[in-house]
This record gives C-alpha cells, structure tokens and sequence, in this order.
C-alpha cells in the first residue's frame, strides 16, 4: 500500500494573494513616483523634438504597464538614458579625419 502525503501551505492560499495584491499596489506606487520624477527630467532636458517623442511614447508606454513586468525595468532604464545623455552639449574639440588616418 502506498502512502500518500500531502503539504499544506502554511499560509492559506487568501492571505497569499493578499500579500501578492497588497505587493503589486505597493511596487504600482513606487512606479508612479518614479515616473513622475522621470517625466519632469524629461521635460526640462534638452532632448530634440524627435529623442522627445520616442522617450514620451515610451514612458507612456510604461506607465500603462504592471510594476512587476520585467520589460518594466528595462523601458526605464532606457528612458533614464535619454535624459542622461549630453543633448545639446559640444566638446570643446576639432576632429579630423585625416590627422586621424595618420
């Protein structure tokens, strides 16, 4: 005779949603919030109007987005880099093709 044995959660299976809601709302907030700071860097950098729209499609794009969607981490990372870069900025040097041949 086989013996059969069965392993009961120890949290019941309503409080384990809870805490997954409960950490879902959580991580939705600190989104918001992080998106809202990530839109004002947005709007006072000095993107053109092209690097604009696609880093606004982009954070729109996650904002409908969940918290806990792992291409979430990636479309900001990827938004922060629009506002990070040099836009607008020149270096100071000349460069020359031919100089660099040599």
């Amino acid at each position: 005779m086989t013996v059969v044995r069965l392993r009961i959660p120890s949290q019941p299976m309503s409080n384990r949603q809870d805490n997954w809601i409960s950490l879902a709302r959580k991580k939705q907030e600190e989104l918001g919030d992080d998106l809202e700071e990530l839109q004002n860097k947005l709007d006072n950098s000095q993107l053109p109007t092209h690097a604009y729209n696609v880093a606004s499609k982009e954070l729109q794009r996650l904002q409908r987005m969940s918290a806990l969607s792992p291409e979430a981490g990636i479309i900001r990372s990827y938004v922060e880099l629009f506002t990070e870069l040099p836009w607008g900025k020149a270096s100071p040097e000349t460069l020359d093709v031919v100089k660099a041949r040599q």
